[in-house]
């Protein structure tokens, strides 16, 4: 089984390697560390970054599948996040590349085939 200080180098160096932003890799090792859900002030206080920052990061994180949100009702709605676990996000993230990978095999086939029909 892999120690819990390899697992975060691990999701750093695979997050670095596909180009995710620094920040985003930061705020997912925060959560992934803590293991309990934050709020967007609570990341921004951790990390020392702007609030706008951390909610612009925490919606590319949630639209790449990436974090978990959750409700909580107080006296307003506040949502607080979580980190999906390395496994799950290799998952979305392998997918993702195999899916890219399909794309532009397609694309490849569709320029075969064009270019026979123009020699024809």
């Amino acid at each position: 089984m892999v120690e819990k200080e390899n697992v975060l180098d691990i999701v750093n160096r695979l997050f670095e390697r596909i180009g995710f932003p620094d920040t985003e890799s930061r705020i997912y090792t925060l959560l992934l560390e803590r293991k309990r859900p934050f709020s967007i002030r609570e990341i921004s206080e951790e990390l020392g970054l702007s609030v706008r920052t951390v909610r612009e990061r925490v919606r590319a994180l949630c639209k790449k599948q990436l974090l978990k949100r959750e409700v909580v009702e107080k006296k307003w709605l506040e949502y607080r996040y979580m980190a999906k676990s390395p496994k799950e996000v290799w998952a979305i993230i392998k997918n993702k590349l195999e899916n890219a990978i399909d794309e532009v095999e397609k694309e490849f086939d569709l320029d075969q085939d064009s270019a026979k029909r123009d020699v024809k």
